[in-house]
């Protein structure tokens, strides 16, 4: 999967972008860029993505950006 259709790059930029997404989670850009790089977010920092993806109105969320953790959505779970 090439980085910009992955979630967590989606995620990113509806944030505004790498530099932005890395002030709202104190991090570094280049920070946010590994995240991006392997699809995911890491779990100390996921809840505070999905409040801000929910603030822009974004539908990603902690099952998106981290299902190792967090596991499937509820509803995938059900219909599988």
């Amino acid at each position: 999967m090439r980085n910009a259709d992955s979630l967590v790059f989606k995620a990113m930029k509806a944030l505004g972008g790498q530099r932005k997404a890395g002030v709202i989670f104190d991090v570094t850009q280049q920070t946010v860029s590994q995240w991006v790089s392997v699809g995911r977010v890491p779990p100390a920092h996921v809840l505070a993505a999905e409040k801000a993806l929910f603030e822009v109105g974004s539908v990603i969320d902690r099952h998106d950006l981290c299902p190792s953790v967090f596991g499937l959505r509820p509803e995938i779970v059900k219909s599988a």
